[in-house]
Order: C-alpha cells, then sequence, then structure tokens
C-alpha cells in the first residue's frame, strides 16, 4: 500500500511539474484568448482577435479584422488550416512578439517570426 501511495505522489509533483512548466512557457506571449471572426478573399485571411494586446498593438481593418495572412506568403495553407480550425473549434490562440507593430495597422502575423501557437478548448 504504501508503494501506491508514493508512486500516486509521484505522478502528481510530475503532473503539478508538468502544468507549472507549460504555463511559464506561455509567458512571452503578447495576445491571447479565441478568434472572434475570420474573413478569406484574394488578398489572404484576415481575422479579428480583441485581447488588450491585440488592441494595443495592431490596428482595425476592414471589418474590425485586426491580424491577416497574405495569400501570398509561403506558409499561407499552414496559417489557413490552423486559423480556421481554431475559429471552428473556439480554441485559445497565443501570439508572440506582436509588439513589434506600433498599431497603426492590421498585422501581419508572417512577420512576428513565432507565428501561433493553439491549445484545444
Amino acid at each position: 500500500m504504501k508503494t501506491i501511495k508514493s508512486t500516486f505522489s509521484n505522478i502528481l509533483l510530475f503532473s503539478a511539474l508538468l502544468l507549472g512548466i507549460n504555463k511559464a512557457c506561455l509567458a512571452g506571449y503578447d495576445v491571447t484568448g479565441p478568434i472572434e471572426a475570420v474573413q478569406i478573399n484574394n488578398d489572404g485571411i484576415h481575422f479579428a482577435f480583441h485581447s488588450a494586446g491585440a488592441a494595443k498593438y495592431c490596428a482595425d481593418g476592414w471589418a474590425n479584422m485586426n491580424f491577416y495572412v497574405p495569400s501570398t506568403s509561403p506558409s499561407f495553407a499552414y496559417f489557413y488550416t490552423l486559423i480556421v480550425s481554431a475559429f471552428n473549434k473556439k480554441q485559445t490562440v497565443y501570439m508572440g512578439n506582436i509588439s513589434t507593430f506600433n498599431g497603426s495597422t492590421p498585422c501581419d502575423i508572417t512577420q512576428t517570426g513565432y507565428g501561433i501557437f493553439i491549445t484545444a478548448p
């Protein structure tokens, strides 16, 4: 019985450690939250994401879309799939290095160098 309790305690400790590491890894993200709207046209994919950081660094464009990925980007298919999937599943999205923008235009997320990180709902 002592071995079972010890094993269970070790599992709990390991789980708590992993959760702590996971949250620490997200500390560098400028904006987090769900994608609120998506619009796709010939220019690319545009999406709305209105957290405090997003409003500070990325101005609203057409239909209040404040982020975009140009269709000319070599990574367009990758971003398209992740963004539409995250929107449909209401997943939390994390984006880093958005603070490099000055808030005067919508943000091209291909220019951040970090892409996006998405977690399960």
